[in-house]
């Protein structure tokens, strides 16, 4: 198809030139249908030498009838040529023995949904065909791997429990919490975000504090409280360590505690406020059962590893002189430092009110009053006479002077008096005091009393609660006028209060665990003993999933999406039901290979499964259990929770097929009517070979593996026997006996069964009937990798079932092995007999292993990336496909398949797989450029660095080999390729990876990539 193009210059002469060397090379690819490829370089050419021409296929003309012609014929000859080197290759297949492996299929996650909740469950059998949208008209085959029954039970709530740090953390549902205070609130939290097994970095909704409810004498501003913790010295010395957080209630919520101590003895003392200094700090009032309380707070940052038990708790008040709250005399506010009771003319029932409530309010307790008087002059009633008038001329007498007579008043007798509720009552005071004014001896006094246990607050001017009233109830002459009054004025006022001898508890004990809410108060005053502090409910890292109701059937599918870090060898976790009496274990068919990658846990619900209330939410739960904690190298993530998830696989099982044959021959085959064949199920007819003993024994002895059909007087008229696929005849012998085995082979090259020769192994023999039975098993390879959201119906009608969607796309499908990868594997068996020897055969398996594969590397006495020698084997594989999902299916499969050829020198745990370590390249560029190409160079620049650095595709299409990284130099070669006009200022290279410690930034250039490290684009920033 070469020529020359008339009348066209050299520039297009040379383009047509290209074209046809690329037709040539897509014309004997083998993965492609030629006639297509020829077809359009008909309308490309045409084009060039006769434009005037419309060369259509759809509505041809008579050149392109004969152009159509040609092409057929032109096809003919490729397909031909293409056969020929195929020949040789397969006849070279045949003598190494080897056969093409099956395809691969597809597999995914489907997730089916009911038409309502209210709908009954659907049980979804093992191998319910599912159709997947490919084309128009065509449909793609899943079929589900194991049987489920779809119900309606919703995820309710999600909960991680640290054992160690006894956090709870809610994740998903609705749930009440604790606060400092003793108030719960509700919290609602949705499913958004992973959530990290089993890391704790956020804070809980769990409190595990102790509340003491203090009143009266024990909640004054600025006084000293001691708490004595009877039989619990290991609580005073975590506070004294600092490991257990002393708060108070202030006037402004939750406070720490700022001036506290431990006496020799091990009580606690604790100032309310700041040193007594600030108002604002002191302790505010909450309300608890009616009445208002100061709270001290003893909280505990996790819960303690034992109980902590005390046998009584105490309040000790040391004797403080404290100022008092107010003086009020009835009509004004005083100043509390210096005041006159009485005022300065003294009068009959004048009063007096000092407020201190907090001294006042201990019942019992004594009570002292020290205090400076002394006493000031007031004349009430005196005339000031001014200056002698001038006489006049006539002079009169002057009125007679009166002699005024001087009349003086004391606060000859007073009382003290309380109130009890009713009215007014003489305080009790241990020496009387109703003279204490009566003379003006000035000096300091003392008033000293009990708190009766009548004592009630009252209201006086703008105050509310307990005081004292001084009243003024003799002064003799305090009505005379004139008059001298002498007023006491008292300052220095001070008041203490000391309970020696007498036995004080709190209000109030309360004890926060967990989620739970304890009131002590009634153990505390019967004297019984205490449980300060306990334990968590859990003393393990627990996933607790829980569920509206219990489930109506099984077996019941959970699809967990899990991201994980590395994989531990050993049972790390345990998984558990609810009862209405506790947890239960739980048999489950673990997908996920212990959280350590997305997949299914499949259980039967047990009969008592049910609801229990846990952490105060009543659920039907599923508990997770981690059995011992693997250090910082696991850190698995939970993404999401889903019900009613099956796994399937692009998987279809054909119709049963009879076939025949008129003459049992040596070496027969027979062909197959499908492609893509992964298995198939052979049961031959041998009931002319065999006699009844000999039937009855393989009944007997491998019953799995014989049909038997029967008529109605029960003599045998059918008897089949399965026989087993083997890769080649050539190499089956038998060994143990002379009776041939049953082996056939399948030619997936050519689809067809071939049987052996008669002698060393067994051929069909029936002729006058079906010779066997087959059923065979096929997918459609790269074609089932289809789209998320492709599979959405069923080729059976399943009542109720109202959605099906698989959420991620199907991955992994293959089609045969290609004969270029068989005579890899070959020349693999040539060097190594079929033995894993060298690095090099471990690559080489891996590789051929499956097409997903995109490069593989073997590690071997290197630090792995937890920092120790690994002395195994690492298989680090970079996939073609970042699917996790696949990855993990893949792994597993690939592991059974080396070990069972290296079983004799490697140990099954020193073979690890894992997914290379991506160490992110972050370029930070600054330009110079005009003002029109700066978009155009950002958008070039940022797009040719990420193509540059693709892991698969990058490094001139190459991809780049695990373990190594590009440099700086090799980067700048591909900047400088794009900068066109601009001008490159400075060049900044980052490396980001990851590692057991974290994450992690460094500079390019001081970045070691070890033998698990891949480059990957990262965040670039072009700055022009």
């Amino acid at each position: 198809m070469r020529g020359n193009c008339p009348n066209k210059d050299l520039k297009e002469r040379n383009t047509v030139v290209r074209m046809q060397d690329r037709t040539k090379d897509e014309l004997f690819d083998e993965e492609t249908e030629p006639l297509d490829i020829i077809h359009r370089r008909i309308e490309q050419l045409a084009g060039y030498y006769v434009p005037e021409w419309n060369y259509d296929r759809g509505n041809p003309d008579a050149g392109s009838v004969i152009a159509i012609i040609i092409a057929g014929q032109i096809r003919n000859n490729i397909l031909y040529f293409r056969s020929l080197p195929e020949r040789y290759h397969r006849e070279l297949v045949r003598m190494l023995g080897l056969s093409p492996l099956p395809a691969k299929p597809a597999c995914t996650t489907v997730l089916f949904g009911l038409t309502q909740d209210t709908a009954p469950g659907v049980t979804v059998p093992k191998g319910t065909k599912l159709l997947a949208d490919r084309g128009a008209r065509e449909k793609i085959v899943f079929e589900t791997m194991h049987g489920i029954h779809v119900t309606g039970v919703r995820l309710k709530t999600v909960l991680t429990v640290s054992g160690r740090g006894g956090k709870i953390l809610l994740h998903k549902g609705k749930m009440k919490r604790l606060t400092l205070t003793g108030e719960t609130q509700e919290v609602e939290q949705e499913m958004r975000e992973g959530v990290p097994l089993f890391r704790f970095e956020r804070e809980g909704i769990e409190r595990n504090a102790l509340l003491l409810y203090l009143s009266g004498l024990f909640a004054a501003d600025g006084r000293t409280v001691g708490i004595k913790i009877e039989g619990c010295a290991e609580l005073t010395e975590a506070v004294r360590a600092g490991r257990y957080a002393l708060k108070y209630y202030g006037r402004e919520g939750i406070r720490e505690a700022q001036d506290y101590w431990i006496g020799e003895d091990g009580t606690l003392y604790v100032r309310w406020g700041q040193s007594g200094q600030e108002k604002d700090g002191g302790p505010g009032r909450i309300a608890e059962a009616g009445k208002e309380y100061a709270l001290l707070v003893i909280e505990a940052p996790e819960p303690p590893e034992h109980n902590l038990e005390a046998s009584d708790i105490t309040l000790v008040c040391p004797e403080e002189e404290l100022a008092p709250d107010y003086i009020y005399d009835g009509r004004k506010e005083l100043e509390p430092e210096r005041f006159a009771p009485f005022g300065t003319v003294l009068g009959l029932y004048s009063e007096c009110y000092i407020g201190q409530d907090g001294c006042f309010a201990g019942a019992g307790a004594q009570v002292r009053l020290k205090m400076n008087v002394s006493y000031e002059e007031h004349r009430e009633g005196y005339v000031q006479q001014g200056p002698e008038t001038e006489l006049k001329i006539v002079k009169r007498k002057p009125p007679a002077q009166r002699m005024q007579h001087q009349a003086e008043t004391f606060a000859e007798e007073i009382t003290l008096e309380y109130y009890n509720g009713m009215g007014w009552r003489r305080l009790p005071v241990t020496e009387p005091v109703e003279s204490l004014f009566a003379a003006s001896g000035e000096g300091r006094y003392e008033i000293t009393f009990s708190c009766p246990q009548d004592w009630k607050p009252v209201q006086a001017g703008g105050y509310e609660g307990r005081c004292i009233r001084l009243r003024l109830v003799k002064a003799d002459n305090c009505y005379l006028r004139p008059c001298i009054h002498h007023y006491p004025v008292i300052s220095g006022l001070r008041i203490s209060c000391s309970c020696e001898g007498r036995l004080y508890r709190p209000d109030r004990v309360v004890r926060l665990a967990g989620t739970k809410r304890t009131d002590l108060t009634g153990r505390l005053k019967q004297g019984k003993s205490l449980t300060l502090f306990s334990p968590g409910a859990c003393t393990q890292n627990t996933l607790l999933l829980g569920f509206n109701r219990r489930f109506e059937a099984g077996p019941v599918s959970l699809y967990l999406e899990v991201e994980g870090y590395e994989k531990r060898a050993g049972k790390c976790f345990a998984y558990e039901y609810s009862t209405g009496k506790g947890f239960r274990p739980l048999t489950v068919t673990d997908h996920t290979r212990q959280l350590t990658g997305s997949g299914l846990l499949i259980f039967q619900p047990p009969e008592d499964m049910d609801m229990l209330e846990v952490e105060g939410v009543s659920c039907c739960w599923i508990r997770i259990r981690q059995l011992r904690e693997d250090g910082p190298q696991y850190r698995p993530c939970l993404r999401s929770v889903t019900l009613n998830a099956a796994e399937v696989r692009n998987v279809d099982t054909l119709r049963e097929e009879a076939y025949y044959m008129e003459k049992a021959e040596p070496c027969l085959s027979f062909p197959i009517r499908a492609r893509q064949i992964l298995d198939a199920q052979i049961w031959v007819s041998e009931e002319e070979d065999l006699t009844r003993e000999e039937m009855e024994r393989l009944r007997q002895t491998m019953p799995e593996r014989v049909r038997v059909e029967t008529n109605d007087a029960g003599e045998i008229v059918r008897f089949y026997v399965k026989w087993e696929e083997v890769p080649s005849l050539e190499a089956v012998h038998s060994t143990d006996s002379d009776v041939p085995g049953r082996y056939y082979v399948l030619d997936r090259t050519e689809n067809r069964i071939r049987f052996g020769d008669g002698v060393h192994v067994r051929i069909p023999r029936n002729t006058k009937d079906d010779a066997f039975l087959a059923v065979f098993r096929c997918c459609s390879g790269q074609d089932g990798n289809v789209k998320e959201g492709a599979i959405r119906e069923s080729a059976s009608n399943l009542s109720f079932l109202g959605s099906i969607r698989n959420p991620q796309p199907a991955v992994g499908g293959s089609n045969r092995e290609s004969v270029q990868n068989v005579l890899k594997r070959g020349a693999g068996l040539l060097g190594g007999h079929n033995r894993l020897i060298s690095e090099a055969d471990y690559i080489r398996e891996a590789e051929a292993f499956s097409d997903a594969v995109h490069q593989a590397a073997c590690v071997t006495g290197q630090k792995g990336e937890s920092g120790r020698r690994e002395h195994g084997i690492s298989l680090v594989l970079l996939m073609k496909s970042q699917d996790a999902a696949f990855f993990e299916k893949l792994r597993s499969e690939l592991k059974e398949y080396l070990i069972s050829r290296c079983e004799m020198t490697v140990r099954e745990e020193d073979l690890q797989i894992v997914e290379p370590s991506f160490a992110e390249v972050s370029a930070e560029i600054w330009l110079e450029a005009g003002k029109e190409d700066r978009f155009e160079l950002t958008r070039r620049l940022t797009r040719k660095l990420e193509e540059y650095l693709d892991p698969v595709y990058g490094c001139a299409g190459k991809g780049w080999k695990i373990g190594t990284m590009p440099t700086k130099a090799q980067i700048m070669m591909q900047i400088n390729g794009c900068r066109q006009n601009a001008m490159v200022k400075r060049v900044a290279l980052t490396v980001r990876y990851q590692d057991s410690d974290g994450y992690h930034e460094t500079g390019l250039e001081e970045f070691r990539a070890g033998g698990f490290y891949v480059c990957r684009s990262g965040q670039h920033t072009i700055k022009v």
